[in-house]
Formats: C-alpha cells, structure tokens, sequence
C-alpha cells in the first residue's frame, strides 16, 4: 500500500491549548546482544500499513512507513529603492504523512511504543498579502492523525490500540480482543483502548496559518517577511505517574480491564 492511510473524521471538540506532548523516547546505545522479531499493523479504515524488523532489546528502534510532503512556510520580498519588488527568499518545511513508530522491547517480553498515524491534506495555495502589487501565496496545509503510547504485554499478539472502529494498532496478527489490563476509554459516541501502565491517546490536528507580516527598512533596503505559524489542537488523554488518566477535550470515561 501507498504511505498515506484514510483516517476518519472526528466529531470531537478538540482543545485549542491541548498539553504539551511526551518527550520522545531519547536514542540509546546498541550495547544490547538481543533482538526481538516485531510485525506491527496499522489499520485505518480500508487500508492497512505492515512494519517488519528485528529490533534490539532495550533499545528504541524507529519503524515507519511514511512519506514528506513539502509546503513553503515562509517568503521574504523586498525592493531596493524604487525598483520592483523581488522574492528574497523562501522557506520550506515538510510534513510527515503516514505512519511513524518508535519500538521497544523489554527484557521481560513486553514491547513499549509510540505510534503516530497522520494524514496530510494540501490544497492550492493562498493568498496571504500584497507587497507592491506582487501578490504573495504561501501553502494551505492541514495534518490531522492520532498517536498512542503504551506498552503490549509479555508474549501477546493482537491490538495494542483502538480508536473508534477504523483505526486499530496490532502486534503480530490482527484480531479483536484487546490484551489483559487495557485501558477502555469513551467519549462521546467514540470506544477504544490502549495497553499498558501508562498510556496516552490523542486525535490532533495541525494547521498553518498566517502570521501578521513583519516589515523591516535597513540601509536603504525595504523587506516584508510572510510566514506561517503552526497550531495544534487536540483531544486525548494523558497518564499522570501512577497511570491515572488526565484528559483534554470533551468529556471521558475509563475503564481499566482486569
């Protein structure tokens, strides 16, 4: 399959100031001798992404079956005196679109992971000023996903996470049945889990949008600076130390299986 999965849309009011995300997992030392064989599926809607790798115990390994997506994020246009104006340079930013993991499996069997599903959608681009009578376009871009953080059991295979009905994250066969101690969740007409001690689900959107132009006059030369600005809304859960759930957004309910 293609790197771009189809996502679902979401009903749910997302928090315009949603809290700051985990730290990724820092990169480790490939001290560890042992390796695990991981297959991790990524279904969403009709589509299905597959990541095969033998990963080392104890280390962070990063699977990923996406691909960029460039847009430009800023210009500067500029005129020396009365001359016309002219692009003095341009900036561009990628966006991820597809799926991105970080794995790790743990010395008693378990596997800790992150897993982030996005799609990117790009539309022509917009007009966002007028220098001089040069009109200035910058790209119209929107990436919305989910991402789950957790850790499987010892031993298990089947899904580790679920959002809804059309988004589901499985480690080595896909089935239906969520592992022993999943963290059941609801909100609104949404169910879903995801395993592990601590874990954190969010569906998110990210935006870029116009910032107020910045103008600048120097040594004669005259330069206005257009850029974008991306923001972040989202809602989800996160887990406190002792694995209680702290959430963003509408309204959840938890339910923690024996």
């Amino acid at each position: 399959m293609g790197s771009t999965l189809h996502l679902p849309e979401t009903s749910l009011p997302l928090s315009a100031e949603p809290p700051p995300l985990p730290v990724p997992p820092s990169e480790a030392p490939f001290e560890s001798a042992t390796s695990r064989e991981v297959v991790l599926i990524v279904r969403a809607r009709e589509r299905r992404a597959r990541l095969h790798a033998w990963c080392r115990v104890g280390v962070w390994t990063t699977l990923q079956r996406a691909r960029t997506r460039d847009f430009t994020v800023r210009e500067s246009w500029g005129r020396l005196g009365q001359r016309s104006p002219r692009l003095l340079a341009r900036v561009v930013d990628q966006a991820l679109d597809g799926v991105v993991t970080r794995l790790r499996p743990e010395a008693d069997g378990s596997l800790s992971f992150h897993v982030e599903v996005a799609q990117v959608t790009a539309r022509p681009s917009r007009t966002v000023g007028m220098y001089h009578g040069q009109r200035v376009s910058l790209s119209d871009l929107e990436r919305r996903g989910l991402r789950f953080h957790g850790r499987a059991p010892a031993r298990w295979t089947g899904p580790i996470a679920r959002w809804g009905e059309k988004v589901g994250i499985h480690l080595g066969e896909e089935r239906e049945e969520p592992p022993p101690r999943a963290l059941r969740f609801r909100a609104d007409d949404l169910e879903g889990f995801v395993a592990g001690p601590h874990p954190m689900a969010e569906v998110f959107l990210e935006t870029w949008d116009p910032a107020e132009p910045v103008h600048v006059v120097l040594d004669g030369l005259e330069r206005m600076d257009f850029r974008l600005v991306r923001t972040r809304q989202a809602a989800g859960f996160l887990s406190d130390p002792e694995g209680r759930p702290r959430t963003y957004g509408p309204e959840f309910t938890f339910r923690r299986d024996g």
